[in-house]
């Protein structure tokens, strides 16, 4: 109580909401917006994008090829990780081989990730090793056990500082006794993940 009767409560009270309304003012607001299924991310300027990259160079061409005259040309199906690719264009080998595909040169900044999928599937005693490089470093590696069946998978390039050349590389390698089976690649492509 002070001098005049009147209670201290109420002027805590109204202190204590004032101070509130001034901490949620300072709340950075998100909007979050999925965009037919790109995930796009939108927050009040910052908005985070998506771009594709099929291979369109052939740079090793030590695997065997089915469907096309060009390595890239087999694997470049333009098909993505919710679609079958075509089955009937692929790479492919039993011996330990490596086999390697380029990609064109990125044209976005501020990108944020890299994400490799590829589409495919290994015999019994198959093993494939694939690696995204970047200017012949090896950045990302995936790596497909044996008796794998065809199916999308992935590897991720998180924060990238400077994008080079892109290149992916397939390998063959043969896990235990029998007769050799084949690595196959159907499908490869990169996925930009960038923000302007």
């Amino acid at each position: 109580m002070d001098r005049n009767g009147r209670s201290h409560v109420g002027k805590r009270c109204s202190i204590l909401v004032s101070i509130i309304l001034l901490w949620i003012s300072t709340i950075s607001v998100y909007a979050y917006v999925n965009d037919s299924g790109s995930q796009t991310l939108s927050q009040t300027i910052l908005k985070i994008r998506h771009s594709y990259y099929d291979p369109n160079i052939d740079i090793q061409t030590n695997w065997d090829v089915n469907g096309s005259v060009t390595h890239f040309g087999a694997i470049d199906d333009a098909a993505r990780n919710d679609s079958i690719p075509n089955l009937n264009d692929f790479i492919y080998t039993s011996s330990r081989k490596s086999d390697e595909v380029g990609l064109p040169i990125l044209s976005e900044s501020n990108i944020e990730s890299i994400i490799l999928w590829v589409y495919s599937e290994t015999g019994t005693n198959a093993e494939t090793t694939i690696n995204l490089r970047n200017d012949g470093i090896i950045v990302a590696t995936l790596t497909i056990g044996t008796g794998s069946r065809g199916a999308w998978r992935s590897t991720i390039w998180e924060s990238p500082i400077t994008v080079g050349s892109i290149s992916v590389e397939f390998s063959h390698n043969k896990i235990g006794g029998g007769k050799s089976t084949r690595s196959i690649v159907y499908a490869a492509y990169i996925e930009v993940v960038f923000t302007n």
